[in-house]
């Protein structure tokens, strides 16, 4: 039977190539509310949208790593803040972090994002930090994919021990 660790490292992987594609939809839209300033709230309001997307397939990451690895999901009204708090830490004899403390105060800022997003209309948006979140975006997914490279390799070398049991 196949480890369950090598399933949630191909899911990881899989929902990180979802997440590479996010990315450009996110500069294309910036770049057409730039083109285009009459129809910049149309604009800006797909980058908010590519900005949900964004952390949410991190999130959604996250959660599978909480169930499968830690066995331990946050609840309460603070969990999503728990959540990416959790994935810091360092679990002994369970997991090493998945991400390091920059990282998280840098999702931190997306996932802020992502709850406006969920609350507000988006005409109500400031294009400013649409914009700023949009352009921190690809440097924000390189310390996300190289935390994630390691966590994965974990991943990789617990299922290969689990295999060789």
């Amino acid at each position: 039977m196949m480890p369950a660790y090598h399933f949630l490292a191909q899911e990881l992987r899989e929902e990180m190539s979802n997440l590479e594609q996010v990315i450009p939809l996110a500069q294309r839209a910036i770049a057409g509310a730039e083109r285009h300033p009459t129809d910049q709230d149309l604009y800006i309001s797909s980058a908010a949208l590519s900005l949900h997307s964004f952390y949410s397939g991190v999130e959604k990451m996250f959660l599978s790593i909480a169930e499968r690895v830690d066995g331990s999901v946050p609840q309460g009204p603070r969990w999503h803040t728990d959540l990416l708090n959790q994935m810091v830490y360092d679990l002994p004899d369970i997991r090493p972090s998945v991400v390091s403390s920059p990282t998280r105060d840098a999702l931190h800022e997306y996932r802020s994002f992502r709850h406006l997003v969920r609350n507000v209309y988006t005409y109500s948006l400031s294009p400013k930090k649409v914009k700023a979140l949009v352009d921190d975006l690809p440097d924000v997914w390189a310390a996300v994919k190289q935390d994630l490279a390691r966590f994965l390799a974990f991943l990789d070398a617990a299922a290969r021990a689990e295999v060789e049991e």
